[in-house]
């Protein structure tokens, strides 16, 4: 019975309001670097900097996955 508990109780926590996915997470971090390659592309940003943002996005997923 305590193992039974303890699952319940780990459904529990993951069902909490606020928490990402994996799955969730990816697909902000898709629309995250989706909308900084466009924004690069109309504001005419060199490469450089386009790569600075792209090593952002991906920074700022693997902090949201690791949040999970």
């Amino acid at each position: 019975m305590p193992q039974r508990s303890r699952e319940r109780r780990d459904e529990v926590r993951d069902m909490r309001p606020g928490t990402l996915t994996p799955p969730t997470a990816l697909s902000l971090l898709a629309l995250l670097a989706a909308l900084a390659t466009l924004g690069a592309l109309l504001a005419n940003i060199d490469p450089s900097t386009l790569a600075i943002l792209a090593n952002a996005a991906i920074v700022y997923a693997l902090v949201v996955i690791g949040d999970w």
